[in-house]
């Protein structure tokens, strides 16, 4: 499924730049700042519900009813096991720190940058899922 988001959501990354309006890119950046906020507070539950609406913000920001629904069904899911990787130490810095790059490639509307950021951002986050179950099964054994 996360190999989906990550096709999916960089496309939409994409498509958001060329789309985006003044008011959701402030919109964007009101919810980073939200998830610095969390980060640094270390509200796991927050930070992951305030990191589902930056992740949406974008895909309204396509302008394209079918593919934000498609993208939010799609995370629905995936935050269920995605909440696993923010429990590693300093997790909840990284990720905010990959969301700020992902704002900061869309101001510049830099396509390819945050193309980039998107897929870094998802595959850590698949990375540490993976670990988390993988050690998970270890200890069951």
């Amino acid at each position: 499924m996360l190999e989906i988001r990550v096709v999916l959501e960089s496309l939409s990354v994409q498509l958001a730049i060329d789309r985006i309006t003044q008011e959701e890119l402030d919109r964007i950046k009101e919810i980073y700042d939200l998830l610095e906020f969390y980060a640094e507070k270390n509200d796991q539950e927050r930070f992951t519900e305030v990191n589902i609406d930056f992740h949406e913000a974008i895909y309204r920001a396509t302008h394209s009813q079918y593919f934000e629904q498609l993208l939010s069904d799609i995370n629905y899911y995936i935050h269920v096991t995605s909440r696993h990787s923010i429990k590693q130490p300093n997790r909840l810095v990284e990720a905010a720190q990959e969301h700020k790059e992902i704002y900061e490639a869309i101001v510049k509307k830099d396509k390819a940058l945050a193309k980039a950021n998107v897929e870094k951002h998802i595959r850590k986050t698949q990375s540490l899922v993976r670990n988390y179950y993988d050690e998970k099964d270890e200890t069951q054994e």
